[in-house]
């Protein structure tokens, strides 16, 4: 039977890759599937954000950061992205069959997901600080965090790796905050640890609204 959802991932994502069945029909493992064609069809626009992201950071920093510190971090995003792309373009000419196959390809997705969560998290590391103004601090904390909790709807599925993501993503800049030893920012990052703690529980109760919503529609779609 079809999928759950893999038309419309697959459409999301170019409309020409091959849908293979699940493995054996296995209903359960048509769930990770499902997920795999999620995370694949969200990609293209992860990278567009990621490309976004680092041209504000590249605006907020030129001024001030060391360009030995700076451009290998954009050069590492851009090659990043790039390989991402071949990735997803590889993807979308294959056939995985086989359970292995399909695990496969979201192992390649999960290591660019936490190499990408280690360039933000790098980001809030070597930045922070940087700058005359309020304005380069607020920018990248908002950043970063915005990413954090934009890969809620593709990542709550993988709570493990979500709650790697976030924490590579965010905890630098907690420490990094942290460091500046005044009453100000322990307070702030004391805050930001709050944010954290809020976005995971965010992600669980997400994950826990989708399955409750995917458990509802597939009966009607095995009536089909």
């Amino acid at each position: 039977g079809e999928i759950p959802g893999a038309r419309v991932a697959l459409t999301l994502a170019s409309g020409t890759a091959t849908v293979a069945p699940p493995p054996d029909h296995d209903p359960q493992f048509a769930a990770v599937v499902e997920v795999i064609q999620s995370t694949y069809a969200y990609m293209p626009a992860a990278l567009a954000g990621y490309m976004a992201g680092v041209g504000v950071v590249t605006m907020l920093y030129w001024p001030f950061a060391p360009m030995s510190l700076l451009l290998p971090w954009i050069g590492a995003f851009a090659l990043l992205c790039v390989i991402r792309g071949i990735v997803i373009q590889r993807f979308r000419r294959a056939s995985p069959g086989t359970r292995e196959e399909w695990l496969k390809w979201r192992l390649r997705s999960g290591i660019g997901t936490v190499f990408s969560a280690a360039l933000w998290g790098l980001a809030g590391w070597m930045f922070y600080g940087l700058g005359l103004e309020q304005q380069q601090a607020t920018g990248l904390i908002c950043i970063v965090y915005t990413f954090t909790v934009a890969a809620i709807p593709v990542l709550s599925t993988q709570p493990r790796l979500y709650l790697l993501y976030a924490c590579v993503c965010l905890l630098p800049l907690v420490v990094r905050i942290a460091l500046v030893g005044d009453v100000y920012s322990y307070q702030l990052a004391g805050e930001l640890l709050l944010i954290i703690s809020l976005t995971a529980v965010l992600a669980n109760s997400y994950r826990q609204a989708l399955q409750r919503a995917q458990g509802l529609s597939r009966p009607d779609r095995e009536a089909e």
